[in-house]
């Protein structure tokens, strides 16, 4: 392996200066890190105050424990890190109008035989996972609710549960709210909806 040189490491801070300095709109830049001089000796601590300033940045980005013996991987990890900078900076997209109110039906019952007891399960099992909308706008909320069709007679409950939308769109619920998925009557039918909310 190649010898490792300071000219190489002050490579890497002038690639994390620039990340450091330069974020997306929504971000403030961060103090940078100082180059080392000639007759520094690297260290741990080095690599520790670089993998630090790469966190500040994106508190998802994690690192192995810092060998006692310089690996390529060091800097591998380093280099993977630059690309996930500023993970938090993706939420500045305005609202899009057109998505208020927007629904999403998750799942549908047809009519049937009554079933006593009603298989029921959580919530969370069904939506876990589902995408509204676009991602990168921040302060949306979606909302679960239901329709019933008795005999051709339509009913929709209110919003059962309110919660908040992620930046990416990807539903996340940890609530244990269950609810049925069985038939419940020969003339009834019945789903399951989402429905986003702008901020």
């Amino acid at each position: 392996m190649p010898a490792f040189k300071r000219t190489d490491w002050n490579g890497i801070i002038q690639q994390v200066n620039d990340v450091l300095q330069n974020p997306p709109t929504g971000c403030d830049p961060l103090p940078t890190i100082e180059e080392v001089g000639l007759k520094h000796r690297w260290s741990k601590a080095d690599i520790q105050e670089v993998q630090d300033a790469l966190i500040s940045t994106c508190p998802d980005i994690t690192f192995e424990a810092i060998p006692e013996l310089w690996k390529q991987s060091i800097i591998d990890e380093i280099t993977d890190a630059i690309g996930q900078a500023w993970c938090d900076c993706d939420c500045d997209l305005d609202p899009i109008p057109s998505e208020d109110g927007l629904e999403f039906t998750f799942f549908t019952q047809g009519a049937g035989p009554l079933v006593d007891p009603p298989d029921e399960v959580l919530l969370s099992s069904l939506i876990n996972g589902l995408t509204l909308g676009e991602p990168g706008i921040d302060g949306r909320t979606w909302a679960f609710f239901e329709r019933v069709n008795l005999g051709g007679n339509e009913i929709e409950s209110d919003e059962l549960v309110i919660q908040p939308l992620p930046c990416d769109g990807i539903v996340f619920y940890s609530g244990n709210e269950m609810v049925g998925i069985s038939t419940i009557g020969e003339d009834i039918t019945f789903s399951y909806h989402l429905r986003l909310h702008n901020p």
